[in-house]
């Protein structure tokens, strides 16, 4: 998701635009935001969904406000959260299909496809990010194992220090 905010009125900003790229706050982030705006990882997902959707509702309000002191704090800007305020003409959410770098508008995909994952889904398993081609363990491709073996000679039975 991409936040823009043309005109920011948190006093610190001093009328600064931002654009960040959102996916989802950390743990501690869903504390302070229970903690301050008074809402739970439902309603912030919630109000998210309302400020996509349909606009201002009270949920919307809570979520985006939550979000917007959440991602000055990320930049550093750590600011009461009374103090968190933006005028709903000069915001918008855009759940966008490219990354923030390689689009000149929110939203707007590069035009020969370049910049997009073709499966977005992460491997479940770490092994599974490796080449297709590679062995999951062993040797690699071409090389023998060979047999290691200690060149002393054991005695019939052994396998103790003790006589």
């Amino acid at each position: 998701m991409i936040i823009t905010i043309q005109k920011c009125l948190v006093p610190a900003c001093e009328g600064a635009s931002h654009k960040w790229e959102f996916e989802t706050p950390t743990l501690r982030e869903f504390q302070r935001m229970e903690k301050i705006a008074g809402i739970g990882v439902d309603q912030f997902a919630g109000g998210l969904d309302d400020a996509l959707d349909t606009g201002i509702t009270s949920a919307a309000i809570d979520a985006v406000l939550a979000m917007v002191d959440m991602l000055h704090r990320r930049e550093g800007v750590k600011v009461p959260f009374e103090d968190i305020d933006i005028d709903p003409s000069d915001f918008k959410l855009d759940v966008a299909d490219g990354d923030l770098e390689d689009n000149d508008e929110p939203g707007e995909a590069a035009e020969d496809g370049e910049g997009k994952d073709p499966d977005p889904t992460p491997p479940s398993h770490p092994h599974e990010a490796a080449a297709p081609d590679a062995p999951a363990s062993g040797p690699a491709t071409g090389e023998a194992s060979k047999p290691k073996s200690s060149p002393t000679q054991t005695d019939s039975g052994g396998g103790s220090a003790s006589p």
